[in-house]
């Protein structure tokens, strides 16, 4: 299993750079962006539960929302 992880650093050359801005706004299609969600392993299937409901049933979330495989062994990881 490959996880492939995707981070955004903002640069604006508008501002000063000791500008004490806290957030910029950017504009994106998270369903194009974000294809699967992985919940820390040590949570709760409740907690696993209610995350899956909030994504796939209210929001429509068309990926894929399961615990990860973070910590465990090379025999024990499912694909």
């Amino acid at each position: 299993m490959t996880t492939k992880q995707r981070r955004v650093v903002v640069f604006d050359a508008s501002q000063p750079l000791e500008s004490k801005a806290k957030s910029v706004k950017v504009e994106l299609n998270s369903r194009q962006l974000i294809d699967s969600v992985l919940v820390d392993p040590r949570a709760p299937e409740e907690f696993l539960e209610a995350y899956r409901h909030f994504l796939k049933d209210q929001l429509g979330f068309p990926g894929s929302v399961k615990k990860s495989q973070l910590y465990r062994s090379d025999e024990r990881r499912e694909s």
